[in-house]
């Protein structure tokens, strides 16, 4: 029920500080919370990144998800840019490498033959994250 409460941006941080999740109970949250994704407003996108945290793996995993499944090597929608331009790409990649890597590779390849420039900058930039992390270590 807590994530028809967070439409303000305000309840957000005290959700977060209040609210422990056990095992999976954040990813089981922000499923339920990012559902009809492409439907998402941007604060709410925002929101998701806060609660998520340092878990972000949770929304590269909801990303992957999203993209496989539902737009099928069809294009990004607004959101799925306005998320990957959002992510901390540096801490995803160093944190949660394999999950970073997994993201990376799909991005790239579903975008290769792409013609829409818009969409290749962000996974572009995206991707640059990895190769100057690669670089730093």
């Amino acid at each position: 029920r807590a994530h028809y409460n967070l439409k303000d941006s305000r309840y957000v941080s005290c959700f977060v500080k209040n609210v422990t999740f056990s095992g999976n109970g954040k990813f089981i949250f922000l499923q339920r919370y990012m559902a009809g994704f492409s439907e998402l407003p941007k604060r709410r996108i925002d929101m998701s990144l806060a609660i998520a945290a340092d878990n972000l793996n949770i929304i590269s995993n909801c990303l992957v998800t999203y993209i496989s499944f539902n737009l099928k090597c069809k294009g990004f929608d607004e959101n799925s840019l306005y998320m990957l331009q959002k992510l901390d790409v540096q801490k995803l990649s160093r944190t949660f490498s394999s999950e970073f890597n997994e993201l990376s590779d799909y991005l790239v390849a579903i975008t290769e033959d792409s013609e829409i420039a818009d969409m290749k900058a962000v996974v572009e930039k995206f991707v640059k994250g990895r190769n100057t992390d690669e670089s730093s270590s």
